[in-house]
């Protein structure tokens, strides 16, 4: 794994070196083994490596190929590899995954990507024909930008290089991203694929590559993962040997010899059944997983409900008791609060960040994870849309959709008879998910009419619309069309801010997250799966509690009142040093930037509600808090840009 930047030149000026060593010198603050460079007066490539993986170590990036003068850069791992060792026939065990790569692509040519499989992004340029490639993954697992600027492209993992290759009247902050951004009530910031917090500075999207030829730029999709058939087979039985072959093969692809594995562990579904299929296959390696878990401070006298379960430290060591060689770690962030590094992730990731609640529990997970030798951890952020999927709501709704009457009401009776739910309830339940629904389509409900954000940008940037026809394509809820379960997984929107997050965070800790749930081979199986697999015999979840229940401990899949609610205390984490807290968050938000984007009488009323609540009520209602949270951030980015917008 690497980051990589480059320049190609077709304009008079020629490229400096000294941009070279300072581009070499702001990449100094990442967690970077070595750096690698090739330049010439219209052409520059560089590769900042990161040893994951044993044969990282040996790789040659940027690469020159002499003999076919074709240059190349990697950003790579790669899960496939002993698959695409044998389809090349290559039999050096040692050879690194962008040499590997590099392989592939002259063996298949432009479209070598759809060979494999893993986290990546490559550069290529042939002189001889003039060709310009940028790649990225199928699922956007690493982050890669570009930004031409008449006839010289630029490209690179971070936005941090661009500040060395522009001037601040050149790289101005997006008006319409941050605007897309904060009118977004949850911890999304993002509604317009491929834009980024700069003007003409794009994240190239997930499944696709750009070709720079003859002055030309074009954006090419190489997979389409919506086009994919339905399976049905007659036994029950098939299912569930190809839900455990696929599931098991993607997890275990991650685990390459020679790494010291972590991986998140929660009370819930996703993250267990990671770690009940990795745990078993690295014994027999003799090797040991580690697991973290994010805890409430001891220190603070939390509630909560009946079902979200903030504290999910007694479901994890029942399961971790199952497995010998798990050493497990529970991350409490002891004294610390959303705001307590707000400023520091600000800075370091470069955004307005919205999700401090569980930034700060990640964050430390992935410092304690590389302290400890781990370069690969774990995660399962994807699940809810692929591997744990389905409720009776959504199969109910197929059914009815699909004018399967007979069985919908079957679906019904079998989950209020293995639940046992009263009837009156679900009618409820379902009717109100079906109204919501309604008010949602019609856009009745919209959030914008009381929102933050001014509304002449709402209406500049048609941020209504956009969102009304992101929730037409993907949904909302449950009750999704089987196009919007298809897109809602394959969302470019959710690839490229998780890969956003994780490809910088790979970066500053020296560790990287992989999700199997997030696989390409799951996203396909789940697209081709029918509905009632996912719910199946009154059971919700059921390619886990029912396909995979042999594999997990039973204390997991059996429990359907509780759900793990991580961050869920932070209201109470604030409660505690709220006094100095607030006077801090006044000082922060009483910035003229704000009023550029956030409209003056709501900035009033944070500062008003900061003035009069000297002491912060736990059970308060949370929306104003997350408010106040994303404000701040909000504040801390714009101060780093001193230039106009």
């Amino acid at each position: 794994m690497a980051a990589i930047w480059g320049i190609l030149s077709h304009s008079e000026s020629n490229i400096q070196p000294e941009l070279s060593v300072s581009m070499k010198k702001r990449m100094g603050k990442y967690k970077i083994d070595r750096i690698d460079d090739l330049l010439s007066d219209k052409f520059y490539f560089a590769c900042g490596h990161q040893y994951f993986t044993p044969e990282a170590v040996h790789e040659i990036l940027p690469y020159h190929d002499k003999e076919r003068n074709i240059f190349f850069t990697a950003d790579c791992i790669l899960d496939n590899r002993p698959e695409l060792m044998q389809e090349l026939h290559i039999t050096d065990a040692d050879i690194p995954d962008g040499l590997l790569s590099y392989h592939a692509y002259l063996t298949w040519g432009e479209r070598f990507v759809e060979h494999l499989l893993g986290a990546f992004s490559f550069a290529i340029y042939v002189p001889d024909t003039d060709t310009f490639l940028l790649y990225t993954d199928h699922v956007g697992n690493r982050c890669i930008n570009y930004s031409l600027q008449g006839q010289t492209l630029y490209f690179c993992t971070t936005y941090d290089l661009f500040k060395e290759c522009f001037s601040s009247e050149q790289l101005k902050l997006s008006e319409k991203w941050i605007t897309a951004c904060e009118s977004e009530p949850s911890a999304c910031m993002l509604a317009f694929p491929g834009l980024t917090p700069f003007e003409e500075v794009f994240q190239l999207k997930a499944a696709h590559y750009i070709k720079y030829t003859n002055g030309k730029l074009s954006e090419i999709q190489y997979w389409k993962p919506q086009k994919c058939k339905k399976i049905h087979y007659q036994e029950e039985e098939q299912y569930k040997d190809l839900v455990v072959q696929t599931f098991r093969k993607c997890v275990e692809d991650l685990l390459r010899p020679g790494t010291q594995i972590a991986a998140n562990l929660s009370s819930g579904l996703d993250s267990t059944s990671i770690v009940s299929i990795a745990a078993p296959f690295l014994e027999k390696r003799g090797e040991i997983l580690h697991t973290y878990t994010s805890i409430p401070d001891e220190a603070h006298d939390y509630e909560s409900d009946a079902y979200f379960v903030p504290d999910e430290s007694s479901a994890v060591k029942k399961t971790v008791a199952c497995f010998p060689n798990i050493k497990s770690h529970f991350i409490d962030c002891k004294g610390e609060n959303a705001l307590t590094h707000l400023k520091k992730f600000v800075e370091e990731y470069d955004l307005p960040i919205k999700s401090a609640i569980n930034l700060s529990w990640i964050y430390q997970v992935n410092h304690d994870a590389h302290a400890r030798g781990c370069t690969i951890q774990l995660t399962g952020q994807m699940g809810n849309g692929t591997l744990s999927y389905g409720d009776i709501l959504s199969l109910t709704y197929h059914q009815m959709r699909t004018f399967h009457l007979i069985q919908a009401k079957q679906s019904i009776c079998d989950f209020l008879k293995k639940n046992h739910v009263p009837k009156k309830y679900f009618l409820h339940t379902f009717y109100s998910a079906w109204k919501e629904k309604c008010c949602d389509y019609f856009g009745i409900s919209s959030t914008y009419k009381n929102g933050n954000v001014r509304d002449n940008l709402i209406n500049k940037y048609h941020i209504k619309y956009q969102n009304q026809k992101l929730f037409h394509s993907c949904g909302n809820g449950s009750l999704l069309t089987d196009s919007q379960r298809h897109n809602n997984i394959c969302s470019q929107i959710t690839f490229q801010q998780i890969g956003l997050y994780n490809t910088i965070s790979s970066l500053l800790h020296g560790i990287i997250e992989r999700d199997p749930t997030k696989d390409k081979r799951m996203i396909e199986l789940c697209l081709t799966l029918p509905m009632t697999c996912f719910v199946s015999h009154g059971i919700e979840r059921y390619l886990v509690r029912g396909y995979l229940a042999d594999i997990l401990p039973e204390h997991i899949t059996t429990d359907t009142t509780h759900r793990g609610l991580q961050g869920g205390d932070y209201i109470y984490r604030l409660a505690r040093s709220w006094e100095q807290d607030r006077l801090n968050i006044l000082e922060t938000i009483n910035n003229p930037q704000l009023s550029t984007y956030l409209k003056q009488d709501k900035i009033n009323e944070m500062i008003t509600f900061c003035k009069t609540h000297k002491q912060l009520n736990p059970k308060c209602d949370s929306k104003p808090i997350i408010y106040l949270l994303y404000t701040v951030s909000l504040s801390y980015y714009l101060s780093n840009y001193d230039h106009p917008s």
